[in-house]
């Protein structure tokens, strides 16, 4: 497949040209392209941008600015940070703030840095940010960011001069372009930038928008970047305004406060008849599923029968069906979607999250729960997983299991999660740059796996293939190992999976070039979006 930050001899590339990858280089980035492309309305592919304007998008939860070690990445951060290689609408990775890297050997990778590059405050940027951004803050996040299990196997970062960066592994890694691709966790800050700046209310990167105005849960204003490295953004100014309650979206929607938003699957559908409004939908990689902490074994869902009970007594059909009105699908750890590398959808179905309350009722009482238990599962205290929550504990109910379902703001939510905090919680999860990033939290290796698992669960046999597959450069023999490690998580039911949604965004008319990513990033789309009064 095409690598196009891929350079041979040190020859640079054009920001969007294609050259094809050979050896690890291949496996570097071997997720991105064939991940599923957004959907486009006939419209959109044949409009031509404007330039100007401004763009206020409503959206249900507005938490800090922090640039590193976020589980909940800002909607701002797209916007206002740059990685090293970027996605384009395609999702295949092009470059940006490099415009070429060479791979010398499996373990050594050489990025040759963008000229004349500066950060909003006027700055250059040079490899010595690259090198404090990457080994020093992404590494180990100063409080109150925190670790993830995505950071590639990097042994060191090296300024060879201004404008050239070695990095050097401590064995091969195919993982790394894909995370150097991923902004919510390498993005390039000014070196000692988080000692300048409020890092929860300001920003200071190299992106095509500039942020001068934050309140956390009210608004934030962002401004285009007129030093920007890259093609302008078409519009002057984006403006995000906090309205959790989807009812108050769809009146400042209809009224003109707000040019766009999010909305749940039924109200969009009767947004659709509304002659003023554009109503845009598409898959994403946001699959919905039960994490359970299993430190202590003598929790019942230590048990794996008892696991396997709790994901057979759930009917995702009813929840697809009540929760997001059929707009969805199963989906296992690895996102339906992501190119084809997911267990088949029919495989899931039929099979691993097979509905069938008897054969639950049989594994529970062979778990030593024949009676079943009480236990709270935290939500994110959004519409859908709330609502979610709720049809998996009446589900659940029919078993035995008693379940309280206890909503939480997100930042706590947030934080329990990355702390261990719980018993179970039920959420959403995200977009990865590699297909590792879907599986590597159940690795001993990951940083979150003493908060979540240490001393209550293990499976050697799924530890030795998840640390293979960050090994192995050839993607036919990748697929074949992250295809066992599906199998057995589904077997294990460690995260106990749900359903994958599709996502609705309704635009009022002066909005175009909008489309809905598989990534789920908006900041990503507004970026490419243009008004036309």
């Amino acid at each position: 497949m095409d690598d196009p930050t891929r350079t041979d001899n040190a020859s640079r590339l054009s920001r969007r040209s294609l050259l094809k990858q050979t050896g690890a280089a291949a496996a570097a980035g071997v997720a991105l392209g064939s991940v599923a492309a957004p959907r486009l309305t006939q419209a959109q592919e044949s409009a031509t941008p404007v330039s100007g304007g401004s763009l206020t998008w409503a959206v249900e939860t507005l938490t800090d600015t922090l640039p590193y070690g976020s589980i909940g990445q800002p909607v701002t951060h797209t916007l206002t940070y740059d990685s090293l290689i970027e996605w384009d609408s395609q999702l295949l990775p092009v470059p940006g703030l490099s415009t070429s890297y060479e791979v010398v050997d499996d373990t050594t990778y050489i990025f040759h840095l963008r000229e004349g590059v500066t950060f909003h405050d006027g700055r250059p940027m040079t490899a010595d940010d690259v090198v404090w951004s990457i080994d020093v803050i992404h590494r180990n996040p100063p409080p109150p960011g925190q670790s993830f299990s995505f950071y590639p196997k990097i042994e060191s970062v090296t300024a060879i001069d201004p404008l050239t960066v070695e990095f050097k592994l401590r064995e091969p890694d195919p993982s790394l372009t894909g995370f150097l691709t991923w902004t919510r966790y390498s993005n390039i800050m000014p070196v000692g930038m988080n000692d300048e700046i409020n890092v929860l209310a300001e920003a200071n990167g190299t992106g095509a928008f500039k942020l001068t105005e934050f309140e956390t849960n009210s608004y934030a204003t962002l401004v285009r970047n007129e030093e920007y490295w890259g093609d302008p953004a078409p519009l002057d100014q984006i403006g995000f305004a906090y309205l959790p309650d989807p009812q108050s979206r769809v009146a400042a929607l209809r009224s003109g406060e707000i040019d766009g938003a999010a909305f749940p699957a039924d109200i969009a559908f009767s947004l659709q008849e509304d002659a003023e409004l554009t109503v845009h939908s598409g898959l994403q990689a946001n699959h919905r599923e039960i994490q359970m902490v299993i430190k202590d074994p003598s929790k019942p869902w230590a048990n794996k029968q008892v696991r396997q009970a709790v994901q057979h007594a759930i009917n995702r059909q009813d929840i697809i069906d009540k929760v997001y009105a059929g707009e969805a699908e199963y989906s296992g750890n690895v996102p339906t979607g992501y190119g084809d590398w997911p267990l088949p959808v029919e495989e899931l179905r039929n099979n691993y999250l097979a509905y069938d309350v008897e054969k639950a009722k049989a594994l529970l009482a062979e778990g030593g729960y024949a009676d079943g238990f009480d236990v709270t599962m935290q939500v994110i205290n959004w519409p859908d997983i709330t609502a979610a929550g709720l049809v998996v504990a009446e589900h659940l109910a029919a078993i035995g299991i008693n379940v309280t379902v206890e909503p939480l703001e997100f930042p706590v939510f947030a934080a329990n999660n990355g702390e261990g905090n719980f018993d179970w919680q039920l959420t959403q999860r995200g977009f990865r740059g590699d297909i590792s990033g879907f599986v590597n939290e159940f690795s001993p290796n990951a940083a979150i796996f003493a908060n979540w698992f240490e001393g209550g669960w293990e499976n050697q046999e799924l530890f030795d293939l998840i640390a293979a597959g960050l090994q192995t450069a050839d993607e036919a023999a990748r697929k074949e190992i992250y295809k066992n490690v599906q199998i057995i998580l589904a077997e294990e039911a460690v995260h106990v999976t749900l359903v994958q949604a599709n996502v609705f965004w309704a635009t009022n008319k002066r909005v175009q070039g909008l489309t809905v990513p598989f990534h789920g990033d908006i900041g990503m789309s507004l970026k490419e979006a243009w008004v036309q009064d």
